[in-house]
């Protein structure tokens, strides 16, 4: 599910685990070190299914973060702020993530922390979006091919996630291992059938 400023929530029939996010994911975000450019750079040589694969994991660890145990530490709850905290925090990696994750008072610093950054060049530094960038990127290059030229890498991953919600799937990882290989064809299957 996600809400309104696109930050994924916690599918409510999972139990949470920060497990659930692989230790893959984590490479990336270290390597890309809370810079867009660097991220982007890896990801515009990684195939589709690992693009997606990583959107997907980033919009489930902030997500995870997304829930009331750790919004009720933050000064402002508006959707804007939670998406901004949660996100600037899974971009900071995984060990500020774990950190979080076990001390959920800890989000507070953590929100101070962002909206002081804020003030410097904050956007560099947040790693979200990132991976639906080089998607839309990718399926306007490949425009001429036909009926999803008009999909965006945002639209990709929301429509994954929409039939992960629907799956018999408790967990993001099971998902995504049973589609790996074509995780790009079942979203445009699914835009398909909605477009039609």
């Amino acid at each position: 599910m996600t809400n309104r400023a696109g930050n994924r929530t916690a599918n409510p029939n999972a139990p949470l685990d920060p497990s659930d996010i692989s230790d893959w994911f984590w490479s990336v975000i270290e390597n890309a070190n809370q810079d867009r450019e660097s991220l982007r750079l890896s990801l515009e040589v990684m195939p589709d299914d690992d693009v997606i694969r990583f959107a997907m994991e980033f919009k489930e660890a902030a997500g995870y973060l997304g829930s009331h145990q750790y919004v009720e530490y933050l000064e402002s709850r508006s959707e804007d702020n939670i998406y901004d905290t949660t996100c600037w925090i899974v971009s900071q990696g995984k060990e500020r993530y774990l950190y979080v994750w076990h001390n959920p008072e800890a989000i507070a610093t953590c929100e101070a922390e962002e909206n002081d950054e804020e003030a410097q060049n904050f956007v560099k530094h947040m790693l979200d979006s990132v991976a639906e960038e080089v998607l839309t990127e990718r399926l306007k290059h490949r425009g001429s091919q036909g009926a999803h030229s008009h999909l965006e890498g945002y639209d990709i991953v929301l429509q994954l996630f929409d039939d992960f919600d629907r799956s018999p799937y408790s967990h993001l990882q099971e998902y995504l291992d049973t589609h790996r290989g074509h995780l790009l064809r079942t979203a445009i299957s699914i835009a398909e059938r909605e477009h039609s």
